[in-house]
């Protein structure tokens, strides 16, 4: 249940920064967080999906997608709320790079109501967000995968930690690269800020594609003590 102290700060920040629809930019309806015609043009991930990194899979024949036949994952299970459809792309585009950080509290009530049940499930200890490079975040003044997260803990009661995983230089964007350069991208990218004390990890990005930040994020955590790493994603997009 959440606590009042949040509850009194959520108040506080709908007068600064009013409650919007993530998804046509207009003011939200009372107590409502998005137009219920807008909430329908997201497309929660449904049917069969990867036992592994959560994509949906185009039949039920196999358990597990293409990519997770063929390599192994760092992290246990990863789940992702909506397909990367083109409502979804405008909406995390705002979010990430017009300022829209009104965004993170519709956004993270989302991915509660349509993953709630699979995060409990995982009985995670706390959420930790993929972290961004502090020099690229001073740029752009915050990181959206840790204001997604806060604001997850805020309605599952989850506690977040974002300062327990740090991006330790600056990275090539992902989508620019294959498979095989990713990794290497990636390697060494990411710190766990000394022993952690919590034992399952609720990892949360924005978008899934291989897979590769999570992996590199799961294989830090662990390093700094992490027993089983789980993920949570937005949306998951095509490309392995």
């Amino acid at each position: 249940m959440r606590d009042l102290a949040g509850q009194v700060k959520d108040a506080a920040l709908n007068l600064i920064f009013p409650p919007v629809c993530p998804v046509c930019g207009k003011p939200a309806p009372a107590r409502a967080y998005l137009h219920p015609e807008c909430e329908r043009k997201l497309v929660p991930v449904s049917g069969e999906r990867c036992a592994v990194c959560g994509k949906q899979l185009p039949d039920g024949r196999e358990s597990l997608c293409l990519d997770c036949r063929r390599r192994r994952h760092e992290f246990i299970q990863t789940i992702s709320v909506f397909q990367y459809t083109e409502a979804a792309r405008q909406c995390i585009y705002r979010f990430k790079y017009k300022n829209k950080r009104e965004y993170a509290a519709p956004l993270g009530y989302l991915m509660w109501k349509y993953a709630g049940r699979r995060i409990r499930f995982y009985r995670p200890e706390v959420i930790i967000p993929v972290p961004m490079y502090a020099a690229k975040k001073r740029r752009r003044g915050y990181n959206q995968s840790e204001l997604l997260a806060q604001s997850l803990a805020r309605v599952s009661g989850i506690p977040c930690a974002p300062e327990a995983l740090i991006r330790t230089r600056a990275t090539r964007p992902m989508k620019e690269l294959t498979a095989g350069e990713r990794a290497a991208n990636l390697s060494g990218a990411f710190l766990a800020d000394g022993p952690l004390p919590w034992k399952r990890v609720l990892l949360l990005d924005d978008i899934y594609t291989s897979g590769s930040t999570l992996d590199a994020c799961a294989a830090a955590l662990k390093k700094g003590g992490a027993r089983e790493v789980y993920g949570i994603c937005l949306c998951t997009g095509e490309g392995f």
